[in-house]
């Protein structure tokens, strides 16, 4: 049975809902995006989920899956590409020991609060007065580095033989190649700006609230998606 690894940010977590305190909660035991997929019925399938993380915690991890040589254990990697830069340095010991728990036919882990860096803590060194007058250098740096980040994830999974695809939510991040390409591991499905996309659709409540995460309908309706992608590109 194949084996794919999915990494994603906190809307590959689960559905949402908003509560009787009027604030947006995961939905418990709830199912996500890959739960609709045609594609993963049939497959061994894991996700690591990082809120508020991106591709810095991606590789991160990718990096340390490589060391314990686990990153091999993997046929295919699957990206849901976020709103970047999210700079992050994870603690070791937490990426170290992820824990999985099965909903459905599909595990998932989910790395919570393991920041070490962020964006707003280094721009909290600068004080208040002069926080965001320094704020483009660093978005500057932090938006190269998960270029490379990306890059790096790509280049090593070539290396190893490790099919990979890529969606995004927002605006696309990682240089791929078209599909059975020879330059590159990873192939684009044809979807971009997908959050764009639930939020335009106001009368079916795909997201909780314009800026938020994706309710049960929404998660159906990215599966549907990436199923006609996947059709698209012949995968």
């Amino acid at each position: 049975m194949k084996k794919i690894l999915i990494f994603g940010c906190s809307f590959s977590t689960s559905s949402y809902e908003i509560t009787s305190d009027g604030k947006e909660h995961i939905k418990k035991n709830s199912k996500c995006w890959y739960h609709f997929v045609d594609y993963f019925k049939d497959k061994d399938v894991e996700v690591i989920a990082c809120p508020s993380q991106g591709y810095w915690g991606y590789y991160q991890i990718i990096l340390h899956l490589h060391e314990e040589s686990k990153l091999i254990l993997y046929d295919e990697i699957w990206i849901q590409e976020t709103l970047e830069p999210r700079p992050t340095i994870n603690n070791y010991k937490v990426i170290s020991k992820l824990s999985f728990r099965q909903i459905d036919n599909i595990k998932l882990s989910i790395v919570h609060d393991t920041n070490f860096i962020t964006n707003e803590n280094i721009l909290n060194l600068n004080g208040t007065i002069e926080k965001y007058k320094p704020y483009s250098l660093w978005r500057e740096f932090f938006i190269e580095v998960a270029n490379s980040c990306a890059y790096k994830i790509n280049k090593l999974c070539k290396e190893k033989n490790i099919k990979g695809y890529v969606w995004s939510m927002f605006n696309p991040i990682m240089n791929c190649g078209v599909s059975n390409s020879s330059t590159f591991e990873f192939t684009r499905l044809p979807l971009v700006y997908v959050h764009l996309k639930l939020k335009a659709e106001k009368n079916k409540n795909f997201l909780t609230k314009p800026k938020g995460h994706q309710t049960d309908e929404g998660n159906k309706y990215i599966g549907e998606l990436i199923n006609k992608a996947c059709i698209d590109i012949k995968i």
